[in-house]
């Protein structure tokens, strides 16, 4: 225990200067990872060993050497990706087998190894076997220990779960592999259930669209369904829904009259500090328009009953919630329709006609009709 204690271990820095020694005995591997610490002085950061298997013991002697440093290298992962390192050995001719020689002219277990260190960054450099000692030392004494009982009862729930994972998906589906603990699909984790939600809470963490978190998933994790579930995460979410971009329904087009007259528009606006009621023809576009001295109720009737005593009283009127319009007064022989409240393009006949009236005007100054 005193190797684990404070007085004997640094805290690991990202920023300090890396070695890793690693060595090989007949029985065991060990290896250790020392940074160089503000005082110049190198300390261990961690210790790591273990034997060697039947087959492993079998090996060359170079070949140990190249398991050691690869193993070294791959348990100290965390603390090694990403930065450059160096690497020392007590085998010389290790040097050239995992740097500078080309990979079509080595063994094939070497080559394995050689691999396998391909995405770490190091130096590996040549030290004298009597100045190795630490890592000497693990090999010689590597860590004998059997599996608790938690242990094994873990061990047992991954095996089942990792079973059932295989059973549960389709015939086709091959491209399953571990790394480490994890269960993968390609270099995808594949989610347990226990963690799917969560998992798309993560997913869905920003807010992003369906789309969004559909890459995210496919960078990163896998289940069985998980689109339809990102589908149903994304739709049902409260705050998106509270904030997603409402579309406006499409017009619906009212039916072309059979005749004219049949169906009017209306409308009031104003044009040079006056006040102007429009009437539009929906079957032949024929404008009629009266100047109003005032706009009440009483005003507007006036005006319409004018042009109904021209051309006759049509069957519907349609216009806006004006109040001239929505009065109890505005009462006669046709049928009335109002626009939405706030939504004058369900008037649009009369809208139109009104832009209609406003360009002629414009363009023909004083020569206004009414």
């Amino acid at each position: 225990m005193e190797l684990s204690s404070t007085h004997v271990l640094a805290p690991y820095s990202a920023k300090a200067e890396t070695c890793v020694s690693a060595d090989a005995s007949s029985y065991g591997i060990g290896a250790v990872l020392t940074q160089k610490q503000p005082d110049s002085e190198w300390r261990p950061v961690v210790f790591i060993s273990r034997g060697l298997t039947g087959a492993e013991k079998h090996y060359t002697q170079i070949e140990k050497e190249a398991l050691a440093a690869t193993w070294a290298c791959e348990r100290l992962s965390s603390y090694l990706l990403g930065m450059k390192f160096t690497l020392e050995t007590d085998h010389k001719p290790l040097l050239t087998l995992l740097s500078e020689k080309a990979l079509d002219e080595l063994p094939p277990r070497i080559l394995r190894f050689r691999l396998r260190m391909l995405k770490f960054s190091f130096d590996i450099i040549h030290v004298a076997g009597k100045k190795l000692i630490t890592a000497d030392t693990l090999s010689r004494a590597p860590v004998q220990r059997s599996l608790s009982a938690a242990e094994k009862e873990a061990e047992a729930e991954v095996q089942v779960f990792v079973d059932a994972v295989r059973e549960g998906l389709p015939a086709s589906e091959e491209n399953l592999s571990m790394a480490g603990n994890l269960l993968l699909r390609g270099q995808r984790i594949i989610i347990p259930t226990s963690l799917r939600e969560e998992m798309l809470n993560i997913l869905h963490n920003g807010h992003q669209g369906i789309i969004k978190c559909r890459a995210r998933a496919r960078q990163s994790v896998w289940w069985p369904g998980l689109t339809v579930h990102i589908q149903k995460k994304v739709e049902t979410c409260a705050t998106c829904e509270q904030h997603k971009k409402v579309h406006r329904e499409p017009l619906m087009p009212m039916p072309v009259p059979q005749r004219p007259w049949q169906r009017l528009g209306t409308d009031l606006f104003h044009w040079d500090k006056s006040t102007y009621l429009l009437v539009v023809d929906y079957f032949s576009r024929y404008i009629e328009v009266a100047q109003l001295h005032m706009t009440t109720t009483n005003t507007v009737i006036a005006a319409l009953k004018n042009v109904f005593g021209r051309h006759g009283v049509a069957e519907t009127i349609v216009s806006d919630n004006g109040p001239q319009y929505s009065s109890s007064a505005f009462q006669y022989r046709f049928e009335h329709i109002t626009s939405s409240p706030r939504y004058p393009q369900a008037n649009g006949e009369a809208e139109r006609a009104v832009a209609t009236v406003k360009n002629l005007w414009k363009d023909g100054g004083e020569n206004r009709f009414t």
